[in-house]
Protein backbone atom coordinates (compact mmCIF):
# COMPACT_ATOMS: atom_id res chain seq x y z
CA UNK A 1 0.00 0.00 0.00
CA UNK A 2 2.77 2.67 1.08
CA UNK A 3 4.41 1.73 -3.05
CA UNK A 4 0.78 2.78 -4.03
CA UNK A 5 1.12 6.55 -2.26
CA UNK A 6 4.73 7.06 -2.99
CA UNK A 7 3.96 5.92 -6.83
CA UNK A 8 1.01 9.11 -6.65
CA UNK A 9 3.16 11.16 -4.69
CA UNK A 10 1.03 11.22 -1.47
CA UNK A 11 3.14 12.34 1.26
CA UNK A 12 1.87 11.52 4.88
CA UNK A 13 0.71 13.96 7.10
CA UNK A 14 3.89 16.37 8.82
CA UNK A 15 4.26 15.79 13.11
CA UNK A 16 3.56 18.79 14.79
CA UNK A 17 6.39 19.46 16.81
CA UNK A 18 5.80 19.11 20.67
CA UNK A 19 6.31 22.78 21.38
CA UNK A 20 4.73 24.44 24.17
CA UNK A 21 4.21 27.96 24.95
CA UNK A 22 5.40 29.50 27.92
CA UNK A 23 4.23 32.87 29.81
CA UNK A 24 3.37 35.47 27.59
CA UNK A 25 4.39 33.86 24.09
CA UNK A 26 1.87 33.10 21.61
CA UNK A 27 0.19 29.38 21.44
CA UNK A 28 2.34 26.79 19.38
CA UNK A 29 0.63 24.25 16.72
CA UNK A 30 1.19 21.98 19.27
CA UNK A 31 -1.27 23.99 22.01
CA UNK A 32 -3.41 25.06 19.34
CA UNK A 33 -4.84 21.16 18.72
CA UNK A 34 -5.32 20.70 22.46
CA UNK A 35 -7.13 23.96 22.50
CA UNK A 36 -9.64 23.34 19.61
CA UNK A 37 -10.49 20.66 21.52
CA UNK A 38 -11.24 22.39 24.29
CA UNK A 39 -8.18 20.45 26.31
CA UNK A 40 -5.20 22.09 28.30
CA UNK A 41 -2.32 21.94 26.38
CA UNK A 42 -0.54 22.43 29.50
CA UNK A 43 -1.57 19.57 31.27
CA UNK A 44 -3.07 17.85 28.60
CA UNK A 45 -5.84 16.75 30.74
CA UNK A 46 -7.76 19.51 32.30
CA UNK A 47 -10.80 21.52 30.50
CA UNK A 48 -10.76 24.71 29.67
CA UNK A 49 -13.61 26.83 31.23
CA UNK A 50 -14.20 29.62 29.56
CA UNK A 51 -13.51 33.09 32.22
CA UNK A 52 -13.75 37.15 31.72
CA UNK A 53 -13.61 38.51 27.84
CA UNK A 54 -13.25 41.84 26.61
CA UNK A 55 -12.83 43.54 23.13
CA UNK A 56 -12.60 40.32 20.67
CA UNK A 57 -11.11 37.57 23.17
CA UNK A 58 -11.86 35.81 26.20
CA UNK A 59 -9.58 34.23 28.81
CA UNK A 60 -10.08 30.16 29.22
CA UNK A 61 -8.32 28.60 32.52
CA UNK A 62 -7.85 25.21 32.86
CA UNK A 63 -10.12 23.64 35.87
CA UNK A 64 -7.03 20.87 36.57
CA UNK A 65 -3.65 23.21 36.66
CA UNK A 66 -4.92 26.83 36.17
CA UNK A 67 -2.69 27.16 32.93
CA UNK A 68 -4.70 30.11 31.27
CA UNK A 69 -5.14 31.16 27.42
CA UNK A 70 -6.08 34.48 25.85
CA UNK A 71 -8.51 33.01 22.84
CA UNK A 72 -10.13 34.86 20.02
CA UNK A 73 -12.82 33.34 18.17
CA UNK A 74 -14.77 35.15 15.54
CA UNK A 75 -17.29 33.70 13.39
CA UNK A 76 -17.04 30.19 15.38
CA UNK A 77 -13.17 30.04 14.06
CA UNK A 78 -10.32 30.53 16.63
CA UNK A 79 -8.20 33.09 15.08
CA UNK A 80 -4.44 31.17 15.47
CA UNK A 81 -2.70 34.38 15.89
CA UNK A 82 -4.56 35.72 18.26
CA UNK A 83 -4.17 32.71 21.12
CA UNK A 84 -1.40 33.64 23.92
CA UNK A 85 -0.65 31.77 27.05
CA UNK A 86 -1.07 34.37 30.14
CA UNK A 87 -0.07 31.56 33.02
CA UNK A 88 -0.73 30.12 35.41
CA UNK A 89 -2.97 30.82 38.32
CA UNK A 90 -2.70 29.29 41.80
CA UNK A 91 -5.59 30.96 43.24
CA UNK A 92 -8.27 29.73 40.32
CA UNK A 93 -7.29 26.49 41.20
CA UNK A 94 -7.60 26.75 44.91
CA UNK A 95 -11.24 28.12 44.66
CA UNK A 96 -12.19 25.23 42.37
CA UNK A 97 -11.48 22.91 45.35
Amino acid sequence: MNWIKKMLGVKPPTSIPQIKSKDGERATDYDITFIEKGICPNCEVGKLYEGPSGGLSTNYRCDHCGQGFNITIIGGELIREWVENIGNDEYWINDKK
